[in-house]
């Protein structure tokens, strides 16, 4: 039972470790956009969650740095 336990524990932190890495985030950068300030400054940096790089933002600015 010991042996048992023991392999059950180890699952554990092999599925917790596993876990760990998909929760790391996710870093893109975009080439510039043809504005004088990304022709200066580089195109959006941008860090996601891994869970959202599927659905990710590479085509559409991000809500809160748009400007009205």
């Amino acid at each position: 039972m010991r042996e048992v336990d023991k392999q059950v524990e180890a699952l554990h932190e092999q599925w917790a470790e596993e876990e760990k890495e998909k929760q790391k985030p996710v870093y893109t950068e975009l080439q510039p956009d043809g504005s004088k300030a990304q022709e200066l400054l580089g195109g959006e940096m941008r860090l996601s969650a891994p869970w959202t790089v599927e659905t990710s933002y590479k085509t559409e600015p991000s809500s809160s740095h748009e400007h009205n």
